[in-house]
């Protein structure tokens, strides 16, 4: 499994040691590119090798750097790493005695809607980079393992800026179809239907679309995963801070993420290139979890809150419970 710590600065990251019992993995020997004297705030995942897939990054990524280090272990122990004379402990995880190899994967994780930013002017590219993650991934595997160790990776998240219209979750071409039916060939807005007929209730019914609405305004992580196994690869917490339950048709594994303020114009919307999930399996029940994670304070003050949104397919027949509200501030 993995285990993870937030922390709000890399330049205290990228000198950093990960200690695990006597050995010493120094940080300052990984590349960490311009982010060892640029700030950003990072998200630190440790996994040791099993049957929990890596970590990926997400759609719109910038790789930074990728290498591996070599350590031994003489007792077992729990990691944790020491940052800006901090020590964070790195919970969940027992080392255990042997040699190993860390594989280490530095990247930084980009909001999708910066890319519609380049042409912005400079004081609002100078914003960027607090919605910026860079994303430290670090896989241990015991020198038993080393030639006979396969990489699974779980899905690329979407990382996404969302407000008081949230996402959508559908496969397009078929709620269109649903739409014509009702409406034909007219513009649609289906920010006014939602909020005043029974469309939203009719679309869940039928499990052709997935609604999350009321967020708070900031930058969101969306895992979808194979099964609700994969949970161990990904930054949750112990108990989620918000669930869900939709109903979603087992006809389609591919689903298109949609920013909820584009759903006022549906024929443009429509039209558009969205970034697309796969949720595999049968089970018509879609189980969905908010986990909203804060940064620790290293070398400062506690910065934003790190939220994620984890979704799995399941025979669970809780009936439907959609998440319309959503404070990331209130969150423990």
């Amino acid at each position: 499994m993995f285990s993870y710590i937030t922390l709000n600065d890399s330049r205290a990251v990228a000198s950093a040691k990960l200690a695990i019992g006597e050995s010493c993995l120094d940080f300052s020997d990984i590349d960490f590119g311009r982010f060892s004297v640029e700030q950003r705030r990072v998200l630190v995942g440790l996994g040791i090798g099993g049957d929990c897939p890596r970590p990926s990054p997400s759609i719109n990524s910038l790789a930074v750097s990728s290498q591996s280090l070599f350590f031994d272990v003489t007792t077992q122990a729990s990691p944790y790493l020491i940052a800006s004379e901090d020590k964070v402990a790195i919970t969940k995880l027992v080392i255990p005695n042997g040699s190993y190899r860390a594989e280490i994967d530095v990247f930084l994780d980009i909001p999708l809607q910066q890319l519609e930013g380049q042409n912005a002017s400079k004081h609002i590219k100078d914003s960027f980079q607090y919605s910026q993650i860079l994303t430290v991934i670090v896989s241990i595997t015991a020198r038993a393992e080393w030639h006979n160790h396969t990489e699974n990776f779980i899905q690329k998240p979407v990382y996404e800026g969302y407000g008081q219209f949230g996402f959508m979750l559908a496969n397009l071409t078929a709620m269109d179809g649903f739409l014509r039916k009702r409406y034909g060939d007219r513009d649609i807005n289906l920010i006014d239907e939602f909020t005043t007929t029974e469309l939203a209730n009719d679309l869940f019914d039928q499990g052709l679309m997935v609604l999350i609405w009321g967020l708070s305004s900031w930058h969101y992580f969306i895992f979808a995963l194979n099964s609700e196994r994969e949970r161990c690869s990904v930054p949750t917490k112990l108990l989620p801070d918000l669930k869900g339950c939709y109903k979603l048709s087992s006809r389609f594994n591919e689903f298109s993420v949609v920013r909820g303020t584009e759903l006022n114009d549906w024929n443009q919307c429509k039209q558009k290139k969205w970034p697309t999930v796969r949720l595999s399996g049968i089970g018509e029940s879609l189980n969905v979890e908010f986990h909203i994670k804060r940064f620790n304070p290293v070398g400062g003050s506690h910065g934003p809150a790190y939220p994620i949104i984890i979704m799995w397919r399941s025979d669970d027949s809780s009936g439907l419970s959609p998440i319309l509200e959503v404070d990331i501030d209130d969150a423990e």
